[in-house]
């Protein structure tokens, strides 16, 4: 699933989804991910290990450098790894 370059609301569907993430894509807030079933998509030149990963409350952050690229609610850090994540 891909925003636009402001910032967006994402609700996948009932299946398998890819949430894209970039510093161009604006913030991505992610309601529903589901760990196992769904991805988040790295877009231009993002790789997992530039990414910081934090815990915010109910929330897990990710950013780059000062750039905050996604919001993805209601999940815990400790439960997005690099599999959770491809190139698009």
């Amino acid at each position: 699933m891909y925003g636009d370059s402001d910032n967006d609301w994402l609700v996948g569907g009932d299946g398998n989804d890819i949430f894209a993430i970039g510093q161009t894509a604006g913030l991505e807030r992610i309601e529903d991910f589901q760990n196992g079933k769904d991805r988040l998509g790295l877009l231009e030149m993002l790789e997992f290990s530039n990414l910081t990963i934090v815990q915010d409350r109910n929330n897990v952050l990710i950013s780059v450098g000062d750039d905050l690229l996604a919001i993805v609610k209601k999940v815990t850090v400790a439960n997005i790894t690099a599999a959770d994540f491809v190139k698009l």
